[in-house]
């Protein structure tokens, strides 16, 4: 879901123009494509948590060399009620356990 506050699909997009994706309007000839490189500092550092009923961390896993795949921003259909959910599918090297 994307919550107003953070802005979920704003932070996302930031994170894929960071990469080196530019919106078509604004798209230099000179650096159009998204880097291995940039996309992997992008996100800096990523991790995945199993957490408990009671919020404690049971588990996390370090991503290697993490980048955005694929960012699906979902449907904004107004003749519905439905939460709109936005999809992010990663990539990574290699994942190290660390908790």
């Amino acid at each position: 879901m994307d919550p107003v506050d953070p802005d979920m699909a704003s932070n996302i997009l930031q994170i894929i123009m960071d990469s080196g994706y530019k919106l078509p309007e604004t798209m230099d000839i000179a650096k159009q494509t998204i880097t291995k490189g940039e996309a992997v500092a992008s996100l800096n550092h990523c991790y995945i948590q199993q957490i408990a009923s009671d919020a404690s961390i049971i588990e996390q896993w370090d991503l290697t060399n993490a980048w955005v795949k694929e960012v699906n921003f979902g449907d904004l259909d107004y003749e519905s009620d439905d939460i709109n959910e936005i999809t992010v599918k990663m990539r990574y090297d290699y994942a190290v356990k660390s908790v």
